[in-house]
């Protein structure tokens, strides 16, 4: 394959690589955290760089997970099981993405704590959810964590974190859960004929249906 058609097929696979969905909606809890606390400015900087740092995270995770992704039907259509891009190619975007989120911070936001905040969101999920979850079921509490402080990151990009972000970075971590246990019971076969453990293992049907509907409720 020539390196015209090469770089094609990246450009083709960014949006799906990213899951660009997700980031944005990640990205976007991080701008409200960071307008409860400052400005349209402070806003749009923690859109920018989370935009980045949870699409590049995003990426890296489908590099981790391309063995895995291979055995599920709903991942197995994903860039890298499909083989549409190259490892090397979905880790260079990774890092690009990161570099260029942490270099918004950097140059954009009041104090230091929004990089540190973001580089303990990335170990959080990159460097313990993801691995751990060939470990454990419970890998989902630090993959909660990190998708939980999106709001934080953003509020400290304006110099302040008020109880208002803290709130909603606290409803975006109980949430997580459910998320994740209907997305297994909505796959439940591949999930159960995964060589890992899984929430689909622990309980049976009618107990992940309980447990969803009584945190559900519980939440709302």
């Amino acid at each position: 394959m020539s390196r015209a058609a090469q770089t094609a097929g990246l450009v083709r696979a960014i949006p799906e690589l990213c899951r660009a969905a997700l980031s944005l909606s990640v990205a976007t809890t991080a701008a409200c955290g960071a307008f409860l606390s400052g400005s349209v400015r402070d806003a749009t900087v923690a859109f920018g760089a989370v935009l980045f740092l949870a699409a590049g995270a995003s990426a890296l995770n489908q590099v981790q997970e391309r063995d895995d992704d291979k055995r599920l039907s709903r991942t197995r259509g994903r860039p890298l099981p499909a083989g549409a891009v190259s490892v090397r190619q979905a880790g260079g975007l990774a890092g690009l993405l990161l570099l260029a989120g942490f270099a918004v911070l950097a140059a954009y936001a009041r104090n230091g704590v929004p990089l540190g905040a973001a580089l303990a969101a990335l170990i959080l999920y990159n460097g313990a959810y993801t691995p751990l979850k060939s470990v454990t079921a419970m890998a989902l509490l630090p993959g909660a964590v990190a998708g939980a402080l999106a709001p934080i990151i953003g509020a400290a990009v304006a110099g302040s974190i008020p109880a208002s972000s803290v709130v909603l970075s606290g409803a975006i971590l109980v949430w997580q859960a459910p998320h994740t246990w209907l997305i297994e019971l909505q796959h439940r076969e591949d999930y159960i004929a995964l060589p890992r453990p899984t929430f689909c293992r622990l309980f049976s049907r009618d107990q992940l249906e309980r447990l969803v509907f009584t945190w559900t409720i519980a939440f709302a």
